[in-house]
């Protein structure tokens, strides 16, 4: 079932909205797999424009 929701959280289109999917999912996958999720909500988040939508997703991804 986390697997179908990451599939999921990837087809939102909202940059910010994605970033915050995925990281929330990440911390209910296993570990192994976890550090990718996060790397690649990250990745997400350096393309997010506008300043104040990147800084909420960095704090949820600083708090997982």
């Amino acid at each position: 079932m986390l697997n179908e929701a990451l599939d999921v959280a990837r087809t939102i289109s909202d940059e910010p909205d994605r970033a915050n999917a995925l990281t929330a999912l990440a911390l209910h996958i296993a570990e192994e797999e976890r550090s990718d999720v996060l790397d690649e909500a990250l990745g997400i988040v350096r393309t997010i424009s506008y300043g104040w939508q990147r800084a909420n997703a960095l704090k949820a991804l600083a708090r997982s």
